[in-house]
């Protein structure tokens, strides 16, 4: 009798889960997905870099994803990316502008970007961040 309530239990927490996971657009009518990969780099000065997990994470732990109104007036959100450089975020339609918060001597060619969110569209963004650390060598 425990194994069927068990079971009838399990049945009914697995069915209220999936009824939790529709897609965003059913959730949130009129809105898109903004995601993507950062990669940021180089971290040491010289090679090989012998730089811990931890360490990396923290790299893009300092590190945001912001995204401004159309005119960049306004930052509407500011994402942090994850210890594997992903990010994912859900806005309502219209047009934006992401960039990052620059440490130091960071730059990137790939933002600021401008964007359009569309009703139930993903939009992926991929972003190299140039932290400006120079190799030994590279310097005169």
């Amino acid at each position: 009798m425990k194994k069927q309530l068990y079971l009838f239990g399990l049945l009914i927490s697995v069915t209220l889960f999936a009824g939790c996971l529709k897609e965003y657009n059913e959730l949130w009518p009129g809105a898109g997905k903004l995601e993507g990969k950062v990669t940021i780099s180089p971290l040491c000065p010289v090679e090989p870099c012998n730089l811990t997990p931890e360490q990396i994470a923290g790299a893009y732990k300092l590190r945001k994803i912001l995204i401004y109104s159309s005119d960049t007036s306004t930052v509407i959100k500011k994402l942090d990316i994850e210890p594997d450089g992903t990010y994912v975020v859900i806005l309502d339609q219209g047009r934006y502008v992401v960039d990052i918060n620059y440490l130091g001597l960071d730059r990137s060619n790939d933002v600021p970007k401008a964007i359009t969110i569309t009703d139930g569209r993903t939009i992926k963004l991929n972003i190299d961040i140039d932290t400006g650390i120079r190799r030994n060598q590279d310097i005169p």
